[in-house]
């Protein structure tokens, strides 16, 4: 399964995927997105993932939220990813 791969090699792909958004030259990441936005965003698809795999593979979109990113929608993740990751990076200001 897709899920077990991402957990197994899951710190690798956080390091090579902060690499490679850390040499993007636009938009610049943040140190805060790099830090926090790619984990956050790799345990939302292992998540993700994992439901699927049950007998309910309809309640991933609890965890994901609707295609689009409505705001009106809560994902399990604590809301869509923009959203938490802006909440993330003004704890640390």
């Amino acid at each position: 399964m897709l899920h077990e791969f991402l957990t197994a090699y899951r710190t690798d792909l956080i390091a090579r995927c902060q690499a490679k958004v850390a040499q993007r030259p636009s938009p610049r990441a943040s140190e805060e997105e790099l830090v926090h936005g790619i984990p956050l965003f790799l345990d939302q698809i292992i998540k993700m993932l994992q439901v699927e795999q049950t007998a309910e593979p309809l309640q991933s979109r609890k965890v994901s939220g609707p295609s689009g990113g409505a705001d009106s929608v809560i994902s399990d993740t604590g809301g869509n990813f923009c959203a938490r990751l802006i909440s993330e990076q003004n704890a640390h200001l």
